[in-house]
């Protein structure tokens, strides 16, 4: 009976043992796996920020050129809309200027100054 227990604490120790033995290996193994994906993760973050950095460029240049190109549209169509304007203006002014020419005119003319 001595030597039943003996033998049975022997292999509870080899069990207990192997068990432990497997488990460094888990862990060593989880350990490996973990910084495989860190290194991956680090790598795809890189990529990710240098393929963000291109978009953001990319975008930031087509919406200047967008803004270019509006202002240069407000611009055009201001310009137009004054020059109406002041051709409108100056049509009126010769306008009026003709009819206080030829009032002068006249008084000159007839003696009435």
């Amino acid at each position: 009976m001595v030597q039943e227990n003996v033998q049975s604490t022997t292999n509870i120790l080899q069990e207990i043992h192997a068990a432990e033995m497997q488990a460094a290996e888990i862990k060593r193994n989880a350990a490996e796996q973990a910084a495989r994906l860190y290194a991956d993760a680090q790598a795809q973050a890189a990529h990710s920020e240098e393929t963000n950095a291109e978009v953001c460029k990319a975008y930031t240049d087509t919406q200047i050129k967008a803004a270019r190109a509006q202002a240069e549209k407000n611009y055009e169509e201001t310009v137009n809309a004054k020059r109406k304007e002041a051709q409108t203006y100056c049509a009126k002014a010769l306008e009026n200027a003709e009819t206080l020419v030829n009032d002068i005119v006249g008084r000159i003319i007839r003696g009435n100054r």
